[in-house]
This record gives structure tokens, sequence and C-alpha cells, in this order.
């Protein structure tokens, strides 16, 4: 009888492991493994959108072709002959956003893209996003959103060209007190920051492959996510009961010595509320462009967007390989 309930034990010990395997989200096969260059990787079930710009803004919902512009050089592009670049010209712009609707809205979503800083821009201010907004709604900087609204957050580089989330919600955290509270001072509340350290800066002038995941909690629960992947290797992932880490103002810090577990995301108050659009933005405000004293053009490029409720992963050559550019 002992013998039994031994061998029981290690199964279900086994059972558990396996079904932890892979915590790191390194060599995670996604659905592009299947589709070489993407070709027809809009036909999976799990893909709601894609674009490589070979069709140009086919269709992308809203775009301004005077900063945003398709450009024909299957040299400058990652996979095909064309490529979204977008500009913001000091003095002048402040860059612009490429946007797609997500219709009817998700209550998860993945979306994965392939950029690449050109090598003479400064870092910009804001970048892509992942949003839950209802229509009329317009998203203000330094004020919380209403849980019934919107919710969102931004996959954006540093200044030490790593990545992090910075990220707007009805239960955020302020940046003017160690706890997290407003103190009456104007604009309370600025995107909260989800840093991860240790990460391996990538280098202007060549491709990233970005992916980040949010999926929205049940209204009343804290079960809503986010993660992200840099070129196939997951490096963050915010969800209840992890990473440990504990709140300084508006910044969750992993580690420390008062470090607790993640609390999990309370996105939203209400179920029709869903993950609805995702932008492709390049913002340099005309202050940051003057304070980090930017050159008169700042670049970015963008190729082989795909949306989905599945993890994506990286693009995959005819021989079996990550693409690498």
């Amino acid at each position: 009888m002992k013998t039994g309930i031994l061998i029981l034990t290690l199964a279900f010990l086994y059972a558990g492991t396996t079904a932890q395997s892979n915590p790191s989200g390194k060599n995670q096969e996604g659905i592009a493994k299947n589709y070489v260059h993407d070709k027809n990787i809009q036909s999976n079930p799990a893909v709601i959108f894609a674009s490589g710009f070979e069709d140009g803004f086919e269709g992308w919902t809203a775009f301004n072709e005077k900063v945003s512009e398709i450009v024909a050089d299957s040299e400058a592009a990652l996979s095909g002959k064309k490529v979204l670049k977008t500009t913001a010209t000091r003095g002048v712009n402040t860059g612009g956003d490429v946007e797609y609707k997500i219709a009817p809205g998700q209550e998860q979503i993945y979306l994965r893209f392939y950029t690449k800083l050109d090598e003479n821009t400064i870092n910009p201010h804001h970048f892509v996003k992942i949003r839950a907004i209802k229509d009329g709604v317009w998203p203000n900087a330094g004020q919380k959103p209403e849980g019934d609204k919107a919710f969102w957050t931004g996959i954006e580089p540093l200044n030490n060209n790593t990545w992090h989330f910075y990220t707007y919600w009805h239960d955020m955290h302020s940046w003017q007190s160690r706890e997290g509270k407003p103190d009456g001072r104007p604009n309370p509340y600025y995107g909260n920051n989800f840093n991860v350290p240790g990460q391996t800066p990538f280098s202007k002038g060549e491709w990233v492959c970005v992916e980040a995941m949010m999926k929205a909690n049940t209204p009343g629960q804290n079960d809503g996510e986010q993660a992200f992947w840099i070129n196939g290797e997951k490096i963050g992932h915010w969800k209840k009961g992890e990473p440990l880490g504990e709140w300084r103002n508006d910044r969750f810090v992993t580690g420390g010595d008062n470090a607790k577990p993640f609390e999990g995301y309370n996105w939203r108050t209400a179920e029709d509320l869903k993950i609805n659009k995702i932008v492709l933005q390049w913002y340099l405000s005309r202050e940051h462009m003057e304070r980090k004293n930017a050159p008169k053009e700042n670049s970015v490029y963008f190729d082989n967007i795909v949306v989905a409720t599945e993890y994506i992963g990286p693009m995959y050559d005819n021989k079996g390989a990550v693409v690498k550019r």
C-alpha cells in the first residue's frame, strides 16, 4: 500500500514539475514557428491581424502619412520589400501613430512586432501601446482612467536600451508619495513603471523582436496579467503571486528586503471593457527633443506585426532558424 502511495506521489510531483517547465519563456515556440517569414500566418485561427506592410497601410485603422511612410526597400526591410518608417522632426512635429482597432475587443492579446531604432535617434518619450478604451474616451496623462472606461500599457525602451512597461489603469499608484497616494499636487498619476533589472541592452540600427501580452481581469478580481518577450525570451511577467517585489511610489520594484508577491492587476470594473486597440506609437515631445539635444530627424522602423490571442514568437526562416538581421 505504501509503495502505491509513493508511486502516486512521485507521479503527482512529476506532473507538477512538467506543468511548471520553461518558467523563463526561453526557447518557447509560438505560432510563427509554422509560417516561414510569417507567410500566411494570418490563416492561423489565433491570429487577428498581420502586416508586413507589403500592401502598404491596408488593414490599419489610422495613420498619418506626413510622418509615417511605407518605404519600398528590401535592404531596409526585415522581410519582404517594404517597411514602415516613422520620423519625429525636431522643431516640426512630435512623431506619429499607426493604429489598428481590434474588433471585436478581446480578453487577452499578444502583440509581436519587429522594430529598429535609427542609429542617430534619441529614445522616444512613448512607444508601442496595447489599449482597452471605450469609444469617445480620451486618455489623459497625469490622471488615472475610470475602471469602466479604459486601461492600457506601453512597452517602451528605456534610456539604457532595455525595456519596461509603462501602464495606466484605475487602480494605479501615484508618484507623489512612497505609499502611492496623491498628496494634493496636480496630475497625481502618470504611468506606473514595471522594470526588469539585468537585461541585455539592444543596439540601435539593429532589428529587435518585441512581444507583449495583456490579459484582462475578471471584474472584482486581481487576475489580470501582462508580460513581454525580447527576441523570443520572456523578460518579465506580472500576475497575481509573481514576481516578488514592492511598490515604491509609482514603480513596482522586484526584489528588496520587504519583497512580497505581486498582487495582480484589477484592470477594469466592467466586463464590456475589452482590449480593442494597438498603437505603433513614436512620440518624442518637443521638450524631450530639446532636453536630449535630439538630431533634426529621429526615425524608427517597424515590420512584421502580428496580433493574436496566443503567443506568437519570433519569425523563422526556411531552415527552421529564427530570423536575425
